[in-house]
């Protein structure tokens, strides 16, 4: 039997309730604005053109004094057109000569147009229409959308409550089964995250800070010294500057440290961030290193090559600093011992404490001789990701 008040949903559907009315209040406000605004400027349109085709039609009658004509146009005009709720003609005297009108207590909106006969005014038409006609005209399919938008809402909310209610049961069913049914307040999620807490967090007395697996690159130039010695002092800082974008570049992305360098070597290590994997960070960082100074190599017409070298240590001894320096210490003089055995352009991965699931989607060579693996290719979609993460570098670098 459940013991957290299950007010997910319960909070869930108020919040809908309180979204609908909102909504619902704001749109009809805003449609029923704008509608008032459509229906207006189409009466002033239509006021305009009715009045002005009326003074036409009745300048003959007019001029004959026909009452009985003009009162017929008036009536028919009534009748054809419900938006008209009063048509009167004047005379030159401002005298009524015949009107035609409904029942209707709306304000109405007026337009008048004189009758003319050659620049003489003989008299004057006055329009009077009831703006109420159009705006209910307009105003049933603006209901109409409102409906179906609610209908649909109602039936999305009722769907995300019975949704929100399932989720509520099994957080519930799970906070049970570490609080032994005992019973406290707040919310089924503030009750699984109180009873989840000893497990997740410890008093700091408690926690020992321990010294996490790693891993570590050595990255190499052999043809440094001979580089120099070509180059001129400015050239040859720019072009350290340029390969130093490149690790800097690669670092950030893939949450590397760089250590001081040891020979022609530079050290780059990549410590156990609870995510991926170090070793998969420090292969991709080095493959992106070895395309991207290639590319550097060619637009910069220099010869040189570059090696890489990668090993993963986890300690051993946890707590001793001291031990796992002189380890860390026997790693570095791994990675420079293997150097030689990369080829141009080569990355090759020393194969202590890692087994080859940890280096899934690779193409691996066993040099048994060595105890390393050579790197030949990433494997299924590891190649669409890394070439999209080199695509990347390549616009940060620019």
């Amino acid at each position: 039997m459940p013991v957290f008040s299950p007010n997910l949903s319960s909070r869930i559907t108020a919040a809908l309730a309180l979204y609908l009315l909102l909504t619902a209040v704001l749109l009809s406000a805003a449609l029923n604005t704008q509608l008032v605004a459509l229906a207006t400027s189409q009466q002033d349109a239509l006021g305009g053109a009715l009045s002005g085709q009326l003074a036409e039609t009745l300048k003959q009658p007019v001029i004959d004094n026909d009452v009985i004509s003009i009162q017929v146009i008036l009536d028919n005009l009534l009748a054809t057109t419900p938006v008209v709720a009063r048509a009167t003609v004047y005379s030159a005297a401002n005298r009524i000569l015949a009107q035609s009108q409904r029942s209707t207590q709306a304000n109405l909106a007026v337009y008048t147009k004189p009758v003319n006969v050659d620049n003489t005014m003989l008299g004057q038409v006055r329009l009077e229409l009831d703006g109420a006609v159009l705006v209910d005209d307009y105003r049933m399919p603006m209901w109409s959308g409102l409906g179906i938008w609610l209908a649909l809402s109602v039936i999305f909310a009722l769907w995300l409550r019975h949704t929100a209610a399932a989720y509520s049961r099994r957080i519930i069913a799970l906070g049970n089964a570490f609080t032994d049914g005992d019973t406290a307040p707040g919310s089924e999620l503030d009750q699984l995250e109180r009873s989840l807490k000893p497990f997740v967090n410890h008093d700091e007395d408690e926690v020992i800070a321990l010294p996490g697996s790693y891993a570590m690159l050595a990255v190499n130039i052999p043809n440094l010294p001979k580089w120099r010695a070509q180059l001129n002092a400015e050239h040859f800082s720019g072009m350290l500057k340029k390969i130093d974008d490149l690790i800097d570049t690669h670092l950030s992305l893939f949450k590397g440290n760089r250590l001081q360098s040891r020979a022609t070597a530079t050290l780059l290590q990549f410590d156990d961030n609870g995510e991926d994997h170090p070793v998969q960070r420090a292969i991709n960082c080095a493959n992106g290193l070895l395309r991207l100074s290639d590319r550097l190599v060619a637009a910069e017409k220099l010869p040189f090559e570059v090696r890489i070298t990668a090993a993963y240590r986890c300690p051993r001894v946890q707590g001793s600093t001291w031990r796992n320096d002189l380890e860390r210490e026997e790693c570095i003089e791994r990675l420079l011992d293997t150097l030689p055995l990369a080829g141009a352009w080569e990355l090759i991965i020393d194969t202590g404490d890692l087994d080859e699931e940890d280096l899934t989607d690779c193409q691996l060579e066993l040099l048994g001789a060595a105890s390393v693996w050579q790197f030949r290719a990433y494997t299924g979609g590891r190649q669409e990701d890394f070439e999209r993460q080199l695509d990347f570098l390549v616009a940060a670098l620019k």
